[in-house]
């Protein structure tokens, strides 16, 4: 088990989200100064990015960054650890 992919820091645009697959997962979402601000899990990291993009709801997203993981259990135990590790403003 584990992270099967990463996909590295990128720009919030939908351009680069469309790069990412239907997988669950865990994504963090950056501010301009790459600090992270919120982390999230889900069974499609794609559609929950694009998602976010299109409604705002955490201001001032500027940079994201995915791990694709085995599934959502596996998913929800990433995203713990590492709230605890960044303690993003928005969790």
């Amino acid at each position: 088990m584990g992270i099967r992919r990463k996909w590295y820091t990128k720009r919030f645009t939908k351009e680069n989200i469309d790069q990412v697959t239907n997988v669950s997962g865990v994504y963090l979402l950056m501010n301009r100064a790459k600090s992270v601000t919120y982390i999230g899990s889900s069974t499609n990291l794609k559609t929950r990015l694009i998602e976010y993009l299109r409604t705002g709801k955490i201001p001032n997203v500027h940079y994201f960054m995915c791990y694709q993981l085995s599934g959502k259990a596996e998913a929800k135990r990433v995203k713990a650890k590492m709230i605890s590790q960044y303690q993003p403003y928005y969790n």
